[in-house]
């Protein structure tokens, strides 16, 4: 059961974390796209990555809270790790 419960968590943070990346505009600068249009919200979507840490603890899931809090900053350097495939020159 941890297991699954840890995997459920990571993908919803990992979503959470996809969407920041995808709405950020110097991200978007580098990788040539055009710029977001709608709302960012970024608060709500950092405190939308951490919910299912909160919901493993209520659910007293403690051995998945644990995974998924060593994984949370992993999963944060997972989406930053793509690089633009040609580097801007000033």
């Amino acid at each position: 059961m941890a297991e699954f419960s840890t995997l459920l968590a990571l993908a919803a943070t990992m979503a959470a974390f996809a969407w920041i990346r995808h709405t950020d505009p110097k991200n978007r600068h580098a990788h040539k796209a055009s710029p977001y249009q709608g709302k960012r919200n970024t608060t709500l979507w950092w405190l939308l990555s951490m919910v299912p840490g909160g919901v493993l603890l209520l659910l007293q899931q403690n051995a998945a809270f644990v995974m998924w809090f060593a994984a949370f900053p992993l999963l944060g350097w997972l989406v930053a790790l793509p690089k633009p495939s040609k580097a801007i020159k000033p």
